[in-house]
């Protein structure tokens, strides 16, 4: 379901979207939105979606890209992990 909202146009000829409402739709700051000239003088606001950067890798293609979020606790979560499975590993072959 959509949700209207009224806001404002500021002295800087910029448009406010009230931060309550921006952070559900997950707008943040250097976001880049498009504006459309739509019918019967409306506008329409949308968020410009990033077009991932394909590399060639060695004749393969690679998406570059950058994590949404910040995964530095996943990966030592996940380093944590792996290395509590080769301790395991390593008792049990020692009690082998």
């Amino acid at each position: 379901m959509s949700e209207k909202i009224q806001t404002s146009v500021d002295s800087q000829g910029r448009i406010v979207i009230p931060s309550t409402f921006g952070n559900r739709l997950g707008l943040v700051r250097g976001m880049t939105l498009v504006v459309e000239d739509g019918e019967n003088n409306e506008l329409c606001l949308r968020v410009q979606k990033e077009s991932p950067i394909l590399v060639d890798k060695k004749g393969i293609l690679v998406v570059k890209s950058e994590p949404k979020t910040d995964i530095t606790n996943i990966i030592q979560q996940e380093r944590n992990r792996r290395i509590s499975e080769l301790m395991e590993q390593t008792i049990h072959e020692d009690i082998a």
